[in-house]
């Protein structure tokens, strides 16, 4: 006796990502870019993953929140 297998559905997940280069000059700036269109990529070839928002600050340390104006709106965002 042969048992169909069920169509199982993957399930989507939706996700935000948060990019942030320190320094505010070009070659960072470059790779903000870079991190941007990774995850914009991963998600048109990924069709488990939904990409709800990207969130970025440049010329920002990664050490302290001040500044971070992208990351503190990203976290009230998620609340």
């Amino acid at each position: 006796m042969k048992i169909p297998v069920k169509n199982k559905t993957k399930e989507v997940v939706r996700i935000t990502v948060y990019c942030r280069v320190s320094k505010n000059i070009e070659e960072q700036r470059s790779g903000l870019n870079s991190q941007i269109a990774y995850f914009k990529e991963l998600s048109n070839k990924v069709i488990e993953i939904d990409l709800a928002e990207v969130y970025h600050d440049v010329g920002r340390s990664g050490l302290i929140k001040n500044g971070r104006t992208s990351y503190k709106k990203m976290i009230v965002d998620g609340l």
